[in-house]
């Protein structure tokens, strides 16, 4: 963003004391949205666990001790398999690409990491035999 552009609307959400009670819960919930995508099973191995709720907090607080001046983000990841019940890649390409997506109503750009506009079809075709992909919104 460039200095000046005030278009972007802040609304933070309700403040929540930490260790809420909805915290399980939306474990549970990525927990079983993993499940179904095809992640990791749990058990089987009869070996003990250790609990990973937490991970990524040393790099939160250090995160926080940089001040009021740090751009905050929210990043949704998404893991699909590719199957017969989800939508396909090449679709979903189709659809970020569609006319109205840029401020100025202009469509969507793909890039990658080499160029600034990728090929939609040879990515879907490079991805054919892959099982699954990611899906990432990220928005400030």
């Amino acid at each position: 963003m460039t200095p000046g552009d005030d278009h972007l609307r802040i609304r933070p959400g309700r403040v929540r004391p930490r260790g809420h009670a909805n915290t399980k819960r939306f474990v549970n919930q990525v927990l079983r949205a993993a499940k179904k995508a095809g992640g990791a099973r749990r058990g089987g191995s009869g070996r003990s666990r250790v609990g990973t709720f937490g991970r990524g907090r040393a790099a939160s607080l250090r995160a926080n001790a940089l001040g009021t001046r740090v751009r905050r983000v929210t990043v949704k990841a998404r893991v699909v398999r590719h199957g017969a019940r989800s939508t396909p890649l090449g679709v979903h390409l189709a659809y970020l690409e569609r006319d109205g997506v840029a401020l100025d109503g202009s469509p969507g750009k793909l890039f990658d990491g080499e160029r600034e506009a990728a090929d939609r079809r040879e990515f879907v075709g490079s991805c054919a035999d892959d099982r699954h992909h990611f899906r990432f919104i990220v928005s400030p």
